[in-house]
């Protein structure tokens, strides 16, 4: 009798035991309808997130209403497409330059050709990526290996239209970097009257999508920040507070800027001038 483990789509690769890990770790500040859906992608992709052959991304949309987003290596998706059946390899991505670009460092586009055998027939399934659209800006893993890294966006199209019943929603780490480092919002970021602060709270750096970006700590109360900072954290901690995409960076330096101010004054108190 074999020993190999085989998953039905009404099964999860998920146990309760899991989840609870998880949700501290990989999932952390999800809710948990987030949690069930990347759950419910990692059971249909056969992915394991412990093994980082998946994780999943929370950003903020042009509304302001947050959505999450399953990434896949590249490798993930070519396990995805041989486990679907029917995968046929693929060509070796071809580019093309710009007109000008004598030494073609650059790639102005990458093609990949990516082949399914689909009633009996090998078919080709192509997937073009251009250097405008997918370049995050100044990256340094994209500056060095711009070929690569423009092939494996085209290569993950391919796979997608190859395999849309496996891969449909389903996007490549490197298909997502331009959303990750895109610019900020700019739409006014002002602390609501929930927040409870007396004078506008300021960060001497920026919180992409942060309700404080632009701002700096200096102008705000000591205890007002850490109140606020400790009431969110318990909020979001107990579940009943889901964590925008800014926080850990803003908790991070909040934590940061408090100990620096507590430290200082400790200074003084001990002198003896």
């Amino acid at each position: 009798m074999s020993n190999a483990l085989t998953v039905t789509p009404s099964q999860s690769l998920i146990t309760e035991e899991d989840m609870k890990i998880l949700r501290n770790t990989k999932f952390k500040g999800f809710s948990d309808g987030e949690v069930a859906y990347c759950a419910k992608i990692a059971t249909m992709l056969n992915l394991s997130p412990f093994l980082n052959q998946i994780h999943f991304v929370r950003r903020m949309g042009k509304d302001g209403t947050a959505s999450i987003s399953a990434q896949v290596g590249i490798d993930g998706f070519r396990l995805a497409a041989q486990r679907a059946g029917g995968y046929a390899g693929q060509d070796e991505p071809a580019f093309t330059y710009h007109v000008d670009d004598a030494k073609q460092a650059e790639p102005e586009k990458a093609t990949v050709v990516v082949y399914k055998i689909v009633q009996g027939l090998r078919c080709a399934f192509t997937g073009s990526a251009r250097w405008s659209e997918y370049y995050p800006g100044k990256n340094h893993i994209w500056d060095k290996m711009q070929h690569t890294m423009l092939a494996k966006c085209a290569e993950a199209l391919a796979l997608r239209k190859a395999f849309p019943a496996e891969l449909s929603g389903v996007y490549a780490n490197e298909e997502m970097h331009q959303a990750d480092n895109r610019p900020p919002s700019i739409r006014p970021e002002a602390p609501g009257p929930e927040d409870g602060f007396s004078r506008p709270m300021h960060l001497p750096y920026l919180i992409t999508n942060g309700t404080y970006a632009r701002k700096m700590f200096r102008e705000i109360d000591l205890n007002e920040l850490r109140e606020y900072h400790d009431r969110q954290e318990a909020a979001i901690h107990s579940g009943k507070k889901i964590a925008p995409a800014w926080w850990d960076e803003f908790s991070r330096e909040a934590v940061k800027y408090i100990a620096g101010v507590e430290n200082e004054t400790n200074q003084e108190g001990d002198s003896d001038f």
